[in-house]
């Protein structure tokens, strides 16, 4: 049984956006980090040129999060 989130912070979901084309861009792809119980978007970064960021993407939007806002006690993945 998944554990349900209850306050800020216990949860947060990670997940890429499919690719959006942007004028002078070409495709877009945001990886996005958002808080499952106050539903705040924590982290958005894009990805420019691609339509599957790489793992090193992910990690860098998760140190950002991490040193911006802290630690979530967990995090869930769209798979």
């Amino acid at each position: 049984m998944t554990p349900v989130a209850g306050t800020p912070h216990d949860e947060w979901e990670l997940d890429a956006q499919g690719p959006v084309v942007v004028d002078n861009l070409g495709k877009v792809c945001l990886v996005n980090i958002i808080d499952t119980t106050s539903r705040l978007k924590v982290e958005s970064y894009p990805c420019i040129g691609t339509t599957n960021p790489p793992l090193e993407t992910y990690q860098l939007v998760l140190r950002r999060a991490f040193l911006t806002i802290g630690l979530p006690r967990r995090l869930s993945f769209d798979l």
